[in-house]
């Protein structure tokens, strides 16, 4: 037993001489390939300024925000009634802004409407049907121990009931204080009241997807401010937000190569170089919001 013990500890020594002695500084030059349009298109039929957010795509080891698209001709149309919107970059940011005027609404509820960007000779396009969204019917909360501080405390739940006959996709934002809980370990989306596959349509929110509004490592407490949006997504938006978060959240001992992000951009010019990425998506939403008071 000794001589095996004696042969395994050598053989491990060997192994670790062999890794470290092979230690090598390399310097790898990478292509920085060539830049490309990121279209940044979310937009509500909230009363407020909608915002479509142009940039081009830069080094992936620069450390600076990627340079904004300035100059281009931004326009969302309701295809059902014709109505054109423009978008225009008045702070040459690349933020193309549309305002409302009075009582004048850009999204209307069951209406598709196509996104044109053209820049540089090239046209991009793509189309999104504004779906509806159920009315939030009420915030609740209940005070729970947890394993340490910041678990002990308020859990908040949203109650609502998924529109019936119809298969429906929702992403559910929680905002604390003004500080939108954005992160992609917090992104909390539902297909109809629950999550793919479990028949739920038309029903009341299941649990699980209530209660995923309170971060899982961050309870609430006494006199914090909620606010919870439900937005109405389709289901590539849906399936595309399930990527992105992946992709943010993909590391570890058994993380899995990167992928290339869908798009649902499109170049009216098949031949151009440039393939444009991002996403455009016209979504309803609704909003509930409460502080939370000692009960």
């Amino acid at each position: 037993m000794m001589k095996i013990g004696n042969l395994i500890f050598y053989f491990l020594w060997s192994i670790l001489l062999l890794l470290t002695s092979c230690e090598k500084e390399i310097d790898i030059t990478l292509d920085e390939g060539k830049s490309q349009i990121v279209v940044d298109a979310f937009l509500t039929d909230a009363p407020s300024k909608q915002t479509i957010k142009l940039t081009n795509t830069s080094s992936y080891f620069k450390n600076s925000a990627s340079p904004a698209v300035l100059g281009a001709k931004v326009t969302v149309t309701n295809i059902n009634t014709g109505e054109i919107f423009p978008f225009v970059d008045a702070t040459n940011t690349g933020n193309y802004v549309w305002l409302p005027n009075g009582n004048n609404k850009l999204a209307k509820l069951n209406s598709t409407y196509a996104l044109s960007v053209i820049y540089k000779g090239d046209t991009l396009i793509s189309e999104s049907k504004l779906n509806p969204v159920p009315a939030i019917d009420s915030l609740s909360y209940e005070y729970k121990e947890g394993i340490n501080d910041s678990q002990t405390g308020y859990i908040a739940s949203f109650w609502a009931t998924d529109i019936p006959k119809r298969a429906d996709f929702y992403w559910i934002r929680t905002t604390r204080n003004d500080t939108l809980m954005n992160e992609p370990r917090y992104l909390n989306f539902a297909w109809d009241a629950a999550f793919e596959g479990w028949n739920a349509d038309g029903v009341q929110f299941f649990e699980g997807v209530r209660k995923a509004i309170t971060p899982f490592d961050k309870s609430f407490k006494i006199g914090d401010r909620l606010k919870v949006q439900l937005y109405s997504i389709n289901e590539k938006t849906y399936r595309y937000l399930f990527q992105v978060q992946f992709q943010m959240t993909n590391n570890g001992l058994f993380a899995q190569p990167t992928a290339n992000i869908p798009t649902n951009i499109t170049n009216k010019n098949k031949k151009s170089a440039n393939k444009p990425l991002g996403w455009f998506l016209m979504s309803a939403v609704v909003e509930k919001s409460i502080t939370i008071k000692k009960k």
